[in-house]
């Protein structure tokens, strides 16, 4: 659940963002790429793609969409949680 609503919060970006984004943090498994690796791969100067970057941070950081990442935060500490008590009634 957690990874869902990561996802729905990134899908609430435009494609261009949400490339950018990807591609930036290495997101579905990529590796991270630099400015000037993007600015590269997608014929944008690199002052453009930083620019879209923050763009899309702000657009993460508003309330409605950060909720939904506080919300998938939330939830995969739940998960863990869950785990390591379980792990702990454990008898070797």
């Amino acid at each position: 659940m957690p990874k869902e609503l990561i996802r729905k919060a990134l899908r609430s970006l435009n494609d261009r963002l949400f490339q950018i984004v990807s591609l930036r943090y290495g997101l579905d498994g990529i590796s991270p790429l630099s400015f000037e690796e993007m600015s590269l791969q997608m014929g944008l100067p690199t002052e453009t793609l930083v620019g879209y970057e923050k763009k899309a941070v702000r657009h993460l950081r508003h309330p409605t969409t950060a909720k939904l990442i506080v919300q998938a935060i939330e939830k995969a500490d739940q998960d863990i949680w869950c785990l390591l008590s379980s792990v702990e009634n454990v008898v070797y």
